[in-house]
C-alpha cells in the first residue's frame, strides 16, 4: 500500500548514529547521491555515486547530542546509520528503514547571531551504499 497521496511529510523520522537516536537535535536531514570522478574502468564499473548523509543539526556542546558526537568523534570511520523514515519501530516491506555507515568528518563549525538558535550542516560520507531494511 503506497502512501495515500504519494507524498510523505518527514515529520516521522527516528536516526540513530551508532545506536542513540538523534532525531530531536536535526532540524534538516537529506541522504544524497553525485556521481564521483572514475579515475578507472573498475571505478566506473564498481558504482559511479558518491553517497551523502547531510544533517542540519542543533549546535548543541552537551554530552549526548549529536554535534557533541560529532565533535568528539571526528575522524572515525564506518559509524552505523539507521533511519526510520516513517517513524515505526520495526522494518516492513511497506515502511523500510534504511541503513549505511557514514565516516565522521571533521569536527564541526559553530557559532551562529545573537539571539538565534545555533545550528550547523554536517557532510557525512557514506561508506557503502544504503540499504533498504524490510524486516
Amino acid at each position: 500500500m503506497a502512501l495515500t497521496n504519494g507524498l510523505y511529510k518527514g515529520k516521522g523520522l527516528i536516526f540513530t548514529v551508532a545506536g542513540t537516536d538523534y532525531a530531536t537535535d536535526a532540524t534538516n536531514w537529506n541522504l544524497t547521491s553525485d556521481d564521483k570522478e572514475a579515475i578507472t574502468f573498475a571505478d566506473l564499473n564498481s558504482g559511479n555515486k558518491q553517497w551523502t548523509l547531510t544533517v542540519n543539526t542543533v549546535a548543541d556542546l552537551a554530552t549526548g547530542a549529536l554535534y557533541r558526537y560529532v565533535w568528539d568523534n571526528a575522524g572515525t570511520q564506518n559509524v552505523t546509520v539507521l533511519a526510520k523514515i516513517y517513524g515505526n519501530s520495526s522494518a516492513t516491506a511497506l515502511k523500510p528503514h534504511v541503513t549505511f555507515t557514514v565516516n565522521i568528518p571533521t569536527k564541526p563549525d559553530l557559532g551562529g547571531d545573537a539571539g538565534s538558535n545555533w545550528t550547523t550542516d554536517v557532510a557525512f560520507e557514506v561508506s557503502n551504499q544504503p540499504t533498504l531494511v524490510t524486516s
